[in-house]
């Protein structure tokens, strides 16, 4: 099976000190689902940052990388991935200029389309901007979502909900899943993988 994304000894610093991730290497093949697990202050975020190519200035990285060329990403603080000023819709519509389907985007993703279209971030709870922001993910269809803790400051019913989204897409693109929560990988991820 063709790889989706390929990391091989991947090592990144800040500074002069000890790298934060040392020797990483990971495959993931297309429609794969696999989950990464690891105590806090383990590197999860920063290879999440690596694979996303978005790591902050004055970074090292060191080693390979190979990615595809449409990946999503869901980050744990979707309030801070998103704009405040700014409509939902219109942020939607920056990635995808259809009203029509944004809306149905957002109906996909048990929302109140219309409701959630027209309402700014704070106007929503942190569940239905977690979804806004699976629906950011998907909705160019990407071959890769790249998912940081995207349930863990959710209650137990919205958490349910989330991972039923995720489950939907099984099989079609791949998904890292990074979570501290195993238990959610359970009968989800095709394989975990942990980091140190």
């Amino acid at each position: 099976m063709a790889a989706c994304l390929e990391l091989e000894n991947l090592t990144v610093r800040y500074g002069t000190g000890s790298p934060v991730l040392n020797g990483c290497s990971l495959r993931i093949d297309a429609g794969e689902v696999v989950g990464l697990v690891g105590p806090s202050g383990c590197g999860k975020s920063t290879l999440m940052l690596a694979i996303l190519g978005q790591l902050p200035a004055g970074a090292r990285l060191d080693g390979t990388i190979r990615r595809p060329g449409r990946i999503g990403a869901i980050f744990q603080e979707p309030s801070s991935a998103l704009n405040p000023v700014l409509k939902i819709g219109r942020q939607i519509m920056e990635i995808v200029p259809s009203k029509e389907r944004a809306l149905a985007a957002l109906a996909e993703a048990d929302l109140p389309a219309e409701r959630i279209f027209n309402a700014y971030p704070h106007e929503l709870s942190g569940g239905q901007q977690q979804r806004v922001l699976f629906v950011q993910a998907t909705i160019r269809e990407p071959e890769l979502i790249v998912a940081d803790e995207p349930a863990s400051a959710l209650d137990p019913d919205t958490k349910a909900v989330i991972m039923r989204l995720f489950a939907a897409r099984k099989g079609k693109p791949a998904i890292l899943f990074i979570t501290h929560e195993e238990e959610l990988l359970e009968g989800f991820a095709d394989r975990v993988v942990r980091l140190r």
